[in-house]
């Protein structure tokens, strides 16, 4: 095997962002220069070709089962951002800090996943515990 690092590549970002009144079945798309699997928050948001700040919520598969999927809220700009049939899938959504607050959700170097489909779950994330009945 050489040392050579893999050749970066065009990755398209899908996204949506349900606050326009985007449509998941037809999302938006922004080209991303980066080996495969190696998409970081950082990159997302650095070419996200809309102005404004946003909250990031990636697809990916929850469990065994190829029918359940997740949104994984990733907030730390050096984490990697999860693939989804070989894609990244995105939701983005808007920020504003009176609605928040005044918290900063990216400063929190954590994640949760929220499963689509019904079934009992347990996120055990560093500020709070969520135990759902789906």
């Amino acid at each position: 095997m050489s040392g050579r690092s893999a050749q970066a590549r065009p990755i398209l970002v899908f996204y949506h962002i349900p606050g326009d009144g985007d449509e998941a079945e037809m999302p938006n798309a922004f080209p991303v220069l980066k080996p495969e699997g190696q998409v970081m928050l950082q990159d997302v948001r650095s070419k996200f070709p809309l102005p404004g700040t946003y909250h990031f919520r990636f697809k990916m598969r929850w469990g065994p089962d190829p029918l359940q999927v997740a949104w994984m809220d990733v907030t730390n700009e050096a984490a990697q951002v999860p693939f989804f049939d070989g894609k990244v899938v995105a939701k983005a959504v808007r920020r504003h800090q009176e609605e928040l607050g005044g918290a900063d959700l990216n400063t929190f170097p954590f994640f949760c996943c929220v499963p689509v489909f019904a079934q009992r779950w347990r996120v055990r994330c560093r500020f709070w515990d969520v135990d759902r009945f789906g």
